[in-house]
């Protein structure tokens, strides 16, 4: 990368408006700092992308369990309500299912943020 190509100088006494000590050149600060933003950029968008995975994997387990137990249960299943976690309150799966799929659609839009 480049910053970690940055060459710094030594003090000029020839050049007044130094201050002494070592320095960088401004060019090659500036884009070292372009490629980190930018590569900053790439990184936040891969990290929304992997949430938004995530989130469409959530939502496919709770369709499996909605379906596995569908044919059995229907209307019990249907109605009851679990809570898989202990603070969340308590929702259907099918509740769940939507959620989750709403998740995944804000992490993709959040991703295209960063395109």
């Amino acid at each position: 990368m480049k910053c970690d190509e940055l060459k710094d100088y030594d003090y000029d006494p020839d050049f007044p408006f130094q201050s002494g000590g070592r320095f960088y050149d401004a060019d090659e600060v500036d884009a070292a700092i372009a490629e980190l933003k930018d590569e900053n950029r790439r990184l936040k968008r891969a990290l929304w992308l992997a949430r938004a995975d995530r989130a469409h994997v959530t939502t496919l387990l709770w369709n499996v369990y909605c379906y596995q137990n569908n044919c059995l249960y229907f209307r019990d299943f249907m109605n009851e309500k679990c809570n898989p976690f202990r603070d969340l309150p308590k929702k259907t799966a099918m509740e769940w299912s939507d959620l989750w799929e709403s998740i995944e659609t804000k992490c993709r839009a959040k991703a295209e943020e960063y395109k």
